[in-house]
């Protein structure tokens, strides 16, 4: 005699067995043992955190299982793994990201849910500019910035220890007093990524 279960639960099997014309003669064979039939069905739903230079990834599991969810398997699609119920992960870059989940139960049975995420990481430009260290007073000095950005920048800002403040992309200042003066370039993407 053979049976498939379609749906979890706890079943205490019989069967009966039936003799005689028309089969008026019933035997019934009970099971010895209750059992335990499982079902899991793996599931997530996550949530994107996007920082300058990375974006998280928050998952939630919402595996089911008659009996318990007991393992959690994740892949995030970008050679790391995880085993925690609801792990925070870090992407440091863009791209289509497969995540799957595979759940494991008590009873040992297993399913998998593979989700492809879409990944945005906004990086924090690089810049740079060059600079004579030796100037006389009165000079006329013209600095260039040099901005490397995979965003569109949308700001930049020199600030210079004697008081000037200009944005743009090239600075020209005079020094009219004699000392040690500190120049810095601050360059910002549209997304509020600052270097």
């Amino acid at each position: 005699v053979y049976h498939t279960y379609s749906n979890p639960g706890l079943y205490l099997p019989q069967v009966s067995l039936l003799s005689g014309t028309n089969g008026l003669c019933t035997i019934t064979l009970k099971g010895l043992d209750t059992l335990r039939i499982d079902r899991v069905t793996a599931g997530f739903t996550y949530t994107l955190e996007t920082v300058c230079d990375s974006t998280f990834l928050q998952v939630k599991d919402t595996s089911t299982a008659f009996s318990s969810i007991v393992q959690w398997n994740w892949n995030f699609g970008d050679l790391t793994t995880s085993v925690l119920p609801q792990p925070r992960h870090k992407y440091t870059s863009s791209g289509n990201f497969t995540v799957q989940l595979t759940a494991t139960s008590a009873l040992g049975c297993t399913n998998s849910r593979s989700v492809v995420v879409p990944v945005k990481v906004y990086q924090t430009p690089v810049v740079d500019f060059s600079y004579t260290e030796n100037v006389c007073l009165f000079d006329t000095l013209t600095y260039f910035a040099n901005i490397q950005s995979a965003e569109p920048v949308s700001f930049t800002r020199w600030l210079v220890s004697n008081g000037v403040n200009v944005s743009g992309n090239s600075l020209r200042t005079v020094f009219t007093q004699p000392g040690a003066y500190s120049i810095a370039l601050v360059a910002g993407t549209q997304f509020g990524c600052y270097d």
